[in-house]
């Protein structure tokens, strides 16, 4: 009884060392996968807050150009009405600003 239980017993640690190394396998590919996973990530948030950087900048490119507009249009005399409307918005923008900055040095 004895020789069969040997080879079994070895048998079983055998299947026991190749389940761990096939583990030990998995585990490494995971972990790889995880770090490569956390670079392309760090990546894509540089590249997103550059994106929203330079979406910031031309929406602002965008409102200096439209005031620009607004004043070329202003001094020609050929604003319609919705033109009129959009730039007194402009304006009265930036009178509450100053107003409030008056209010701020008053204090």
């Amino acid at each position: 009884m004895k020789p069969e239980t040997a080879p079994s017993s070895e048998n079983k640690m055998e299947k026991i060392s190749d389940y761990i190394t096939r583990i030990k396998d998995r585990l490494q590919t995971l972990v790889k996968r995880y770090d490569d996973l956390k670079k392309n990530h760090s990546r894509q948030e540089i590249k997103i807050q550059k994106l929203e950087s330079e979406k910031s900048e031309l929406l602002n490119k965008i409102r200096i150009l439209e005031e620009q507009q607004y004043l070329l249009k202003a001094s020609a005399g050929k604003m319609n009405e919705a033109d009129k409307v959009a730039f007194e918005k402009v304006l009265n923008g930036y009178i509450k600003q100053i107003d409030q900055c008056i209010q701020m040095l008053q204090q």
